[in-house]
């Protein structure tokens, strides 16, 4: 059961490292696509550095209270991971989902411009 339950924290901590590759990916355009209104709070009042070090912090907290729950408490260290490691698993579906659009799209566009360079003389 550790054995589980170190392979669901690890599984949190890349899905939050692969949440905070695509937020700096996409800084640019970050603000317009961000979806939680804290973030986009954070991203208005301090720009993408305030945002990525309080997401940094954040996820280091949170892997950090697991640990110490699993040592003190298993069975409520369970009754969070689990829960956790399901909304991160829904979070890397949706952050994989919406950059796949992106790129159908932008693939959408390039051709559409392309049809329009070649019909022109």
């Amino acid at each position: 059961m550790k054995i589980l339950y170190f392979v669901l924290w690890w599984a949190i901590a890349i899905v939050s490292c692969i949440d905070l590759y695509w937020a700096i990916r996409i800084r640019e355009t970050l603000l317009e696509l961000e979806l939680n209104p804290i973030g986009v709070f954070l991203l208005r009042v301090g720009g993408i550095e305030l945002f990525m070090a309080l997401k940094m912090f954040g996820t280091i907290l949170v892997l950090f209270i697991l640990s110490y729950l699993y040592r003190r408490r298993p069975r409520v260290a369970w009754c969070v991971v689990v829960p956790l490691f399901v909304f991160q698993l829904i979070l890397c579906c949706h952050l994989f989902n919406v950059n796949a659009q992106d790129q159908s799209e932008k693939r959408v566009e390039e051709y559409k411009e392309l049809e329009k360079q070649q019909v022109q003389p």
